[in-house]
């Protein structure tokens, strides 16, 4: 991954994992997908690849899914909840591409 790409997706995570999840969306299934589920999942492979520089084929189709599902959720979301959603929408963004499999 080029340098300024990864200083922008460390930054990012930092930001991410420092930053406490939406009350507004604690316990919130919108079309299907549970909220903090989703959360879950994408940072666990986020996590997974800034550790590791990579990831394996399940953890890939896992992303993708949750890059398709934060694309869905994000427009629905309350507004307090919109930024935080937006920036797991972009780190899984980061991640895919930097794994060579980009959304």
């Amino acid at each position: 991954m080029r340098r300024a790409v990864q200083v922008k997706l460390d930054s990012l995570w930092d930001e991410h994992r420092n930053a406490p999840f939406p009350p507004a969306s604690k316990g919130v299934d919108i079309e299907g997908t549970d909220l903090v589920f989703l959360d879950m999942c994408a940072a666990g492979c986020i996590d997974y690849y800034v550790v590791h520089g990579h990831l394996d084929e399940k953890r890939v189709a896992t992303l993708k899914e949750c890059a398709r599902l934060i694309e869905v959720i994000v427009p629905k979301v309350e507004p307090e909840s919109r930024g935080y959603f937006e920036r797991l929408g972009k780190l899984t963004a980061f991640v895919l591409e930097g794994a060579g499999h980009a959304a």
